[in-house]
């Protein structure tokens, strides 16, 4: 797999490092970052009351150093690999097309953010990855296999940053989506909803059995922080509809109101609008086509569609919390693989 897929990780590593040059060579950090900007971190019990325990582990095999240029290039190699991975697991024949979605998926609002915190980038970008084996899992392998190896993954994921959970969740959405636009059988398309329902639940009880044993270790408790500590499956399922709403309100804001608008200025409403167009009609093109085969299958792929930005946002499913830049991979992700699903 290396050996087929090294000169497209070597592109985007490249053009990252193209793209960072400034924040590279004049080690650039955030005014967070500053607190820590020191040459060696080990995360440690703050980050397991936050269930982030794995930093503490990713921090030690990399012997906690703090440098700009080593973590922002290997953080790179991270989100390179990991967007390479999405290329394959889409089947996205077009070479040219693959290496525009992954080039995206490296320069952005979030991967730029991510990097500017210099003493977590890393593990932040484990996150990631593990997001993405996790899919690669749950569809890749048999029932059984897939299932725990996929619960395995994302409990890997949400112990660096739960953020990534819409990764997981956005990945199985367009997994769904592709299955529709093939005209599967239903019976199959249902079996692989459960797959990845059972690999989710599996996973948060993973999840939970790691978070609860490294703060026991520590001798601490969850913090209340975006309200963490609060989380249970009832206080989920209560706050569901409004959560719901939350989702595409954040969806709205990321990509309307304010935060992506600060790449592109005064021509977001013409870039966002026209973007938009050209996907609604796509969208109807598919939807007419499926629905002269299955009316099913084209109601159910609509409802993909229309899913979309709670799928990406879907941690704000666990904390019923307001999304920053930092939390938002899922958005800009969406962006680059919906657009290369049903162009």
């Amino acid at each position: 797999w290396i050996r087929n897929h090294i000169k497209y990780i070597f592109i985007n590593i490249i053009f990252g490092i193209m793209v960072y040059f400034m924040m590279i060579s004049e080690n650039l950090v955030n005014s967070h970052d500053g607190i820590w900007n020191t040459s060696s971190f080990i995360a440690g019990s703050w980050e397991a009351s936050l269930g982030r325990g794995l930093l503490h582990y990713i921090d030690e095999i990399r012997a906690g150093i703090v440098s700009v240029p080593l973590n922002t290039v290997l953080t790179l190699l991270i989100v390179s690999v990991a967007s390479v991975l999405i290329i394959d697991f889409l089947a996205i024949e077009s070479r040219k097309l693959g290496v525009l979605v992954s080039l995206l998926l490296i320069a952005n609002p979030v991967t730029c953010d991510t990097l500017s915190y210099c003493f977590t980038s890393v593990g932040y970008g484990m996150a990631f990855l593990f997001s993405v084996l996790s899919v690669g899992c749950i569809c890749g392998k048999s029932r059984i296999v897939g299932i725990l190896l996929g619960a395995v993954f994302l409990a890997l994921s949400l112990s660096c940053y739960q953020a990534y959970f819409g990764i997981t969740c956005l990945l199985l959405l367009l997994q769904v989506m592709k299955m529709l636009l093939d005209c599967e059988r239903g019976k199959r398309i249902v079996e692989f909803l459960i797959k990845g329902i059972l690999a989710i639940v599996i996973g948060g009880i993973f999840y939970s059995l790691i978070s609860d044993a490294l703060l026991k270790k520590y001798g601490i408790e969850l913090a209340p922080y975006r309200g963490a500590s609060e989380v249970s499956v009832g206080r989920i399922i209560a706050l569901l509809p409004e959560s719901m709403q939350l989702c595409y309100k954040e969806f709205y804001n990321f990509f309307v109101k304010n935060r992506m608008g600060i790449t592109v200025f005064n021509e977001t409403v013409i870039l966002i609008g026209g973007m938009g167009v050209l996907l609604s009609v796509c969208v109807f093109r598919h939807f007419f086509v499926i629905w002269r085969i299955s009316r099913g299958h084209a109601l159910c792929f609509l409802a993909c569609i229309c899913l979309v930005p709670v799928g990406c946002n879907a941690v704000v499913l666990l904390v019923s919390s307001d999304m920053d830049t930092l939390m938002s991979m899922g958005m800009v992700a969406s962006v680059a693989l919906v657009s290369a699903v049903i162009l």
